[in-house]
């Protein structure tokens, strides 16, 4: 019962249906979803969710293993009472900043974000029900087309001495759209970075343009935050726009909005190549397009949840800060770690006995390192398997194709067992 969609993407609700048919998220257990039913009896409760959890880690009320036990407490009551308030504490659900390092750390694949999000959805759109802070939030992305309440005509300010195209209805399309966000488009601080970017990218020839007061907000805070219906507003309006427009290409700065453009519009006709400009940019230094000039400042790099843990773009950057300075992994942290599922503890020391082997990263000095392994996820596998020539002897490829029920468990035991094998030679 893993995910086989995309990573990052929340299930969309119908409004389209009858009256009858229609689910505003998840009040009580009537409205679950068999993957949530399913999530409350998968849990074994063994609380690596818990330890991965920053809100639980800073003293907040949010327990993942706690939520998912009082979710599956309410199933087994058959209880016809509302899930928050009853199963799971109201603070519970708005502690969560959906980063997602509780699903990375799930050995059984449960989905938090999906059942917290359900819940959210269920109070704000039915119950009305949701923090104070919030509503300013809500109010002005609704209103005003983002969270800062700004008027459309001054989201293009930040590029009025940049020579930057405007695209207006019917003008030729870009090769790459640029999607500047409202943070880059309305706070001081981001609009140095969209400025910064406009400019490289116009140094290395690159063919971009932007919306301008066309561009709206992408709906990502109002859904995160439960309000799904102005979501699906904004993700048909601006598809509609950038069909207008021809767009096929687009770079985003935010990674919040190159999550929603690049997973979530495709379930509203938004079928896009969606780059983070730091792939784009690491992509042009790599061809001599950009040529930075790099000294001995030591440089820290943050990943962002939405960039690194829900779409793997962790490299990149890295290329770029190696490109430009020294760079300097957070004391304790590697920029992608293994973790090696319950069902295969022999295993780890081996895995990562393997990894140590491996040739350094050429910009990092540093062995590569996939990105968390689990025994429940195919593509995860075959991203190991990619990454890791070392170990790819005894790994069993993994086929592009959705899986038959019960085939991806059997594949990744394969694979997992000739890593292994191939380890131990």
């Amino acid at each position: 019962m893993a995910r086989t969609s995309r990573p990052g993407r929340l299930e969309p609700l119908r409004f389209d249906v009858p009256d009858d048919q229609m689910r505003f998220g998840a009040a009580t257990i009537f409205d679950l979803t068999r993957k949530e039913v399913m999530d409350g009896f998968s849990c074994t409760e063994c609380g690596r969710c818990q330890d991965a959890c920053p809100a639980w880690a800073t003293g907040k009320i949010l327990s993942p293993k706690l939520l998912i036990m009082g979710v599956r407490d309410q199933v087994l009551a058959q209880s016809t009472e509302p899930i928050v308030g009853n199963g799971v504490p109201e603070q519970m659900i708005w502690d969560c900043v959906t980063c997602g390092a509780c699903v990375e750390a799930c050995p059984v694949s449960i989905e938090h974000i999906d059942h917290i999000v359900d819940l959210r959805r269920s109070r704000v759109m039915v119950d009305s029900q949701f923090p104070a802070e919030a509503e300013p939030m809500l109010r002005d992305v609704e209103r005003s087309s983002n969270p800062w309440g700004k008027a459309q005509t001054e989201r293009a300010a930040w590029a009025d001495d940049l020579g930057v195209r405007v695209l207006e209805p019917g003008d030729r399309a870009p090769e790459y759209l640029y999607w500047v966000g409202c943070a880059a488009s309305f706070d001081e601080r981001a609009k140095k970075s969209a400025q910064s970017t406009a400019k490289l990218l116009q140094k290395a020839g690159v063919d971009f343009a932007i919306l301008g007061p066309r561009e709206a907000c992408t709906g990502d805070p109002a859904r995160r935050m439960g309000n799904e219906y102005v979501f699906q507003a904004y993700a048909e309006q601006n598809v509609a726009t950038l069909k207008e427009n021809r767009v096929r290409k687009i770079v985003a700065s935010c990674p919040h909005c190159f999550n929603t453009l690049a997973n979530e519009y495709g379930d509203f006709g938004g079928n896009y190549e969606v780059l983070h400009h730091t792939e784009l940019l690491a992509e042009l230094v790599r061809d001599g397009k950009l040529k930075p000039k790099a000294d001995a400042k030591p440089i820290t790099y943050h990943d962002s949840c939405y960039l690194a843990r829900h779409n793997d773009v962790r490299m990149e950057p890295r290329e770029l800060v190696a490109a430009v300075g020294q760079p300097v992994e957070m004391n304790g942290a590697e920029p992608v770690e293994i973790d090696v599922a319950c069902l295969f503890p022999p295993l780890a020391k081996d895995l990562r006995k393997a990894l140590a082997q491996a040739e350094p990263h050429p910009l990092l000095g540093l062995p590569q390192r996939p990105q968390r392994l689990f025994h429940g996820c195919h593509d995860r596998v075959k991203r190991f398997v990619d990454r890791h020539p070392a170990v790819d002897q005894g790994v069993v490829p993994v086929e592009e194709d959705r899986p038959r029920p019960g085939e991806t468990l059997r594949r990744c035991r394969r694979g997992v067992d000739g890593a292994h094998a191939a380890s131990a030679t």
